[in-house]
């Protein structure tokens, strides 16, 4: 969806991409466009609104899982939000500040230890036979994925602005 909404509107609405797309889709991928530009997505996926930080890493479900494990170990507030993660209650400078505190002292835990807080109730069929280290462990091989945590804390950090 990044590069859809990077792309200018014209090309985005060419002859060849309306002939494929019906009234209410155009619409809609109008209004998303629009909406992506307003909020300054093209030029940086972290920004603020209402009091909260909101980080768009434009990723599927498993990255967000493991950067909202990240900011959890970091003792920020991180809530899911559809594609996006809002960081409750916080300023940039604040989360930037209690990840560079916090996050070093957690970036080399195994997976499943990040994750302990994050896991805390049977998910599967026969989780209620085994112990929280064996949900943390079904967790962390099925809905985790770190390889971008460490993209998400550079730019977290790095923009205190």
């Amino acid at each position: 969806m990044h590069r859809l909404y990077n792309l200018t509107s014209d090309l985005l609405l060419s002859e060849a991409t309306a002939a494929k797309l019906n009234a209410a889709a155009k619409h809609m991928l109008i209004e998303g466009c629009e909406a992506f530009h307003e909020a300054g997505l093209a030029k940086d996926s972290v920004i603020e609104a209402d009091g909260d930080v909101i980080v768009f890493p434009w990723r599927g479900q498993r990255h967000l899982n493991g950067i909202i494990a990240m900011l959890r170990a970091c003792m920020l507030a991180a809530i899911r939000a559809g594609p996006a993660i809002v960081i409750l209650n916080k300023n940039r400078i604040e989360v930037a500040a209690a990840v560079s505190e916090r996050w070093p002292k957690y970036e080399n835990l195994p997976s499943h230890e990040l994750v302990r807080g994050f896991v805390q109730s049977a998910r599967g069929k026969f989780d209620d036979v085994l112990t929280p280290l064996f949900w943390r462990h079904d967790f962390v091989s099925d809905g985790l994925s770190v390889r971008l945590i460490s993209e998400i804390v550079r730019k977290l950090v790095s923009k205190e602005s």
